[in-house]
């Protein structure tokens, strides 16, 4: 599936050892890149998988090590073949978290951009044993 593939690649664009899927939120671990997967689309074709992932990778670091234009500069300095399975958006973006986060917001840096992904992989399962409702939850 994609996810192992979309992991692996974002680990190596952006150098963080740990990418966690879910919601960037008050209380996330620092220095772990967090992964929220927004929309996927999958067709299978021709014994292809193809997916299209719509997604938001974001991190938290104390104040003064993450600086901002850092998932930019990844960007820049990373694979081209690698970066033709991705499509970022054009700017990085600060995250406030607002409330009563003034702790939160004043000692760390925060900073997301949107990708979107294109995976493809061979699929060739074996006649007659997928269960596709297992198949269908895996997915999401």
């Amino acid at each position: 599936m994609y996810k192992d593939q979309l992991e692996s690649d974002l680990k190596t664009i952006f150098n963080y050892p740990e990418v966690n899927f879910g919601q960037l939120a008050y209380g996330n671990e620092q220095d772990v890149l967090i992964c929220l997967v927004r929309n996927v689309t999958v067709v299978i074709q021709d014994d292809h998988e193809y997916a299209i992932v719509d997604g938001i990778a974001s991190s938290i670091s104390p104040r003064g090590k993450l600086k901002s234009g850092h998932f930019e500069k990844c960007i820049r300095l990373a694979d081209r073949e690698l970066l033709k399975r991705f499509q970022f958006s054009s700017d990085e973006s600060n995250i406030n978290f607002g409330g009563d986060s003034t702790t939160q917001n004043s000692e760390f840096e925060k900073y997301s951009i949107a990708f979107s992904y294109f995976y493809e992989a061979q699929y060739n399962p074996m006649p007659r044993t997928i269960d596709l409702e297992t198949h269908v939850h895996a997915i999401n």
